[in-house]
């Protein structure tokens, strides 16, 4: 992973092409002065978002991060120089051997760890008392984010330092990397101090302190991902037409409906078991109460996605926005399907009929209020909600039957996804799924 630029929660604290820049403006403590080991293509044209070059910290077009004008010392800190980052490159998959009684040894199942990076870099400016309030503003920035309902910050960075000349757009969809659910959990604290002292400036090279400093980030979900691809933007399938409901109605013991959606859907190894020796069903803890419930009725609409150009060595996992609109949602049901090579031929909505027992994962979307944002969140495997400017667990998401949700790996070309909407209870004209999908690096 490159070195040469860090995000911790939206604020950059590590920049070298800044940095290169602001030793030249601002003042070097370093014998080579502004010359540094830095990524030749990343440049302001690529990290800054209107592509506006980097003069001093307190530009009013591209202000440094950290410059504050009632602090006239923060002009006097060029920025931080990141020499390493330990742990970041690690493949964050353990399994435990233990000793078999028949000799020889055991092996666990794979666990995934947290992933921990131990950063060490340097804090350059033009003067001491520059570099110290750097120092301050260096565990200020590593805090990110506080309170009951953070699960940690994202943290990026970027991959690589490839040749040529890429556009902003370009290069972050191939080489941004992002982490999820991170938090400082050791220092940041100083590891060297090297300088006279003296708080003077223009005698940059006398008279400034480098201060050398260590900090640790974990994250939560150990995996870089590469940044979301959307694939699907459409609105929640409503009652357009005002057609009425066809219902079904059979007496008890009578012969059943065809077609019907929630018909119990029989397990493979059913037909080959004896029917008079069943075995004993386990006992099974009884659920908690919760307010899952289907939709008896339905307006549907499936929809294909192709993954066929995605590369190979990348695991896609989903990443799914709902909006509720203008009036509350209730009992939104997501499905995908795979799409293999012997559905050639049918449409998503016949492929969602087929395999109706067989969904590759499936999520429910008990209640949403009017005017809230859901995120089905396959990086962090949680369902966050926004509502009323608050963010906060999704309490009223499922997944199939009820279970908690899940986000598997998408590895397959095609899928078919199918959105249900209830009938009797139908969603806002305005409420939208949007469907994306980001990358996991091994």
């Amino acid at each position: 992973m490159l070195v040469d630029y860090v995000t911790v929660g939206g604020v950059e604290v590590v920049n070298h092409a800044r940095l290169r820049q602001y030793l030249q403006t601002v003042g070097s403590p370093l014998d080579s002065g502004s010359e540094i080991c830095s990524c030749e293509a990343l440049t302001a044209a690529v990290l800054d978002p209107d592509g506006l070059p980097y003069t001093t910290p307190d530009d009013p077009d591209t202000p440094a991060p950290w410059w504050d004008p009632d602090a006239p010392e923060s002009d006097e800190f060029a920025g931080v120089l990141l020499l390493s980052v330990d742990g970041v490159d690690d493949y964050p998959v353990e399994r435990s051997v233990s000793t078999a009684v028949t000799g020889g040894g055991a092996i666990g199942p794979a666990r995934v760890q947290p992933r921990a990076m131990t950063f060490t870099a340097l804090l350059l400016g033009a003067t001491c008392c520059g570099v110290e309030y750097g120092y301050q503003w260096l565990k200020s920035a590593l805090q990110g984010c506080t309170g009951s309902q953070c699960g940690g910050d994202c943290v990026e960075m970027y991959a690589c330092c490839p040749g040529g000349t890429m556009t902003r757009d370009e290069f972050n969809a191939q080489h941004r990397r992002s982490f999820r659910r991170v938090a400082l959990t050791k220092g940041p604290r100083v590891t060297a101090r090297n300088g006279g002292g003296n708080c003077a400036g223009g005698a940059c090279e006398m008279g400034a302190d480098i201060i050398q400093v260590e900090f640790t980030l974990t994250a939560a979900s150990p995996f870089a991902y590469m940044d979301q691809v959307e694939l699907l933007d459409v609105l929640v399938p409503g009652d357009l037409d005002g057609t009425c409901v066809d219902w079904c109605i059979h007496p008890p013991g009578g012969a059943p409906c065809t077609g019907c959606r929630l018909a119990k859907c029989v397990e493979a190894g059913d037909g080959c078991a004896d029917p008079a020796c069943a075995p004993a069903a386990p006992p099974v803890p009884s659920g908690p109460v919760t307010c899952f419930c289907n939709a008896i009725a339905v307006n549907d609409a499936a929809y294909a996605l192709d993954l066929s150009s995605r590369p190979g060595l990348i695991d896609d996992v989903p990443v799914i926005g709902v909006y509720a609109g203008s009036s509350d949602l209730r009992r939104l049901t997501i499905t995908l399907y795979e799409r293999t090579a012997v559905d050639a031929g049918l449409t998503c909505a016949e492929v969602a009929e087929k395999h109706r027992c067989e969904p590759y994962a499936q999520w429910t979307v008990a209640f949403l209020a009017a005017g809230s944002e859901l995120v089905l969140d396959g990086q962090t495997g949680r369902a966050v909600v926004y509502c009323g400017g608050v963010c906060q667990s999704a309490g009223s998401v499922f997944g199939r039957d009820g279970a908690p949700p899940s986000w598997p790996v998408l590895g397959c070309a095609e899928y078919c996804l199918l959105l249900e909407s209830d009938g009797i209870l139908p969603p806002a004209p305005d409420a939208r799924v949007q469907f994306a999908v980001a990358g996991k690096v091994l």
